[in-house]
């Protein structure tokens, strides 16, 4: 769980949260939400804020970056928090480390790539196969 301000900070962050990043919670407290993403994510985030200034509420994927500079796939559910008269103060994040889960789809399409060329992986193999059988005096 992490919650910002309405000025981006955080407020509130929790132990599997912060260590997600490589950070203890009173490290992260009082930082930019935008400490912790890379130029692009920053102006992705931006874009995201906004939508929480609107009272927009959503899921969707981001990757941050931890301590060491490694991306962080995530899956936030976000809401906006308001004050009493429904102005914006912040927004409230619930965040879900799928950075393996990413890596597991990516090889998933790997593998369907060379499936897919398996056509021709067929004939080359044929061809390997056929040539290797062949005398050495035929090979010339």
């Amino acid at each position: 769980m992490w919650a910002i301000d309405a000025s981006n900070r955080t407020v509130l962050v929790n132990r599997s949260m912060s260590a997600m990043l490589g950070y203890t919670p009173e490290e992260m407290l009082g930082k930019s939400m935008f400490d912790f993403m890379d130029e692009d994510g920053e102006r992705i985030a931006a874009q995201n804020v906004e939508r929480r200034r609107a009272g927009i509420s959503e899921a969707h994927e981001f990757v941050f970056l931890n301590r060491s500079g490694k991306r962080v796939w995530t899956r936030l559910t976000t809401n906006p928090i308001e004050d009493q008269q429904g102005r914006y103060q912040g927004a409230l994040a619930l965040v879900v480390d799928i950075t393996q889960e990413r890596a597991q789809a990516s090889e998933r399409e790997q593998l369907w790539l060379i499936r897919s060329m398996a056509p021709g992986a067929r004939w080359m193999r044929t061809l390997v196969v056929f040539w290797t059988t062949l005398p050495s005096a035929q090979w010339w």
